[in-house]
């Protein structure tokens, strides 16, 4: 069902929502204490994002003081199978909720009804286009949305999306452009399957383990190989999971799995002190398919070498 009015505003600075659910009203309410204690007793849409204290307390400073601007906020609501949930607006009226009923507030209200549960979770990822809600949160809203991801842990459906973006856009540049809506259709209309296979990988592995292999790189290769080939693939990432099955030292199997155990991606954290190897996202990615190729070949591998220079090398 087609989205029939834009909505221009939300809790945060927001772009419309896409098609999916449709627009009925938007009204302009009293936003009182009785008002903000039914907007948090709603059904919420499974994935919701955490209360941030910090945000409620911005808020009910800003309404205390006078300068909260209620026309930069939208209140927003979904009918679905004759339930009312909440899509916008959990921060907004719990600063609300907490302040005298006495104080003026004035707020619009958007309502919306969905035809599917997948329409519901779409036109909540469509308010997650901003700052206080990552990209990381819209993905794992659509795709919870749907019965064959939704079974999976919830782990997996949070180190899927970043693993399937590397596979899929080798650019860094490129990747940055996507926002939560683009990944999640891209996994869900372009890559199904093979999204889904790998979705099955990652719920068998552990992450005491197997923590060697539950990152966006490999991941992003297990995407590649299997996509080549998905019977060696299989093979391939079984040994490199739990060190079995190498004919010799020199098997590139055996290589990687030496190299991913002591390969670490930096991050903001200070890794002082690390007796880690501190590689870029990309080089481990590139190094997974060198030893891929190697062992595709029937090579022996006794010195893993990666360039980053030229353009990311096939999957043979």
């Amino acid at each position: 069902m087609a989205v029939r009015q834009s909505v221009a505003l939300a809790e945060q600075d927001v772009d419309a929502p896409e098609p999916g659910a449709a627009f009925v009203r938007k009204t302009m309410i009293e936003f009182d204490r009785g008002k903000a204690e039914w907007l948090l007793n709603l059904k919420v849409v499974v994935g919701e994002r955490p209360l941030d204290n910090r945000h409620v307390e911005y808020l009910k400073t800003a309404i205390e003081r006078g300068t909260f601007r209620p026309e930069l906020v939208s209140l927003a609501v979904c009918r679905y199978q004759g339930d009312l949930y909440r899509v916008n607006g959990q921060h907004t009226a719990w600063a609300r909720y907490l302040l005298p009923d006495e104080l003026p507030c004035r707020m619009d209200l958007f309502e919306y009804e969905a035809d599917t549960l997948e329409d519901l979770h779409a036109l909540y990822a469509a308010f997650d286009r901003n700052k206080a809600r990552s990209k990381r949160v819209v993905v794992s809203v659509q795709l919870k949305a749907n019965d064959q991801f939704r079974a999976f842990k919830p782990t997996t459906l949070k180190l899927l999306p970043p693993g399937y973006t590397m596979y899929k856009w080798p650019s860094v540049s490129d990747r940055r452009t996507k926002d939560g809506e683009a990944v999640a259709n891209a996994i869900l209309c372009e890559d199904r399957g093979l999204a889904l296979r790998i979705g099955g990988v990652l719920n068998s592995l552990s992450r005491t383990s197997h923590a060697h292999l539950l990152r966006a790189p490999t991941i992003g290769a297990m995407f590649l190989t299997t996509e080549r080939d998905e019977g060696d693939a299989t093979r391939f990432w079984e040994s490199v999971a739990d060190g079995v099955g190498f004919q010799h030292a020199d098997d590139p199997r055996n290589r990687l799995r030496a190299e991913l155990l002591r390969m670490s991606i930096p991050s903001s954290l200070s890794t002082h002190g690390s007796s880690k190897r501190h590689v870029s996202s990309e080089h481990m990615l590139r190094a997974c398919l060198v030893c891929w190729n190697a062992w595709r070949s029937g090579r022996e591998l006794k010195l893993l070498r990666v360039c980053e220079a030229s353009s990311r090398l096939a999957a043979i």
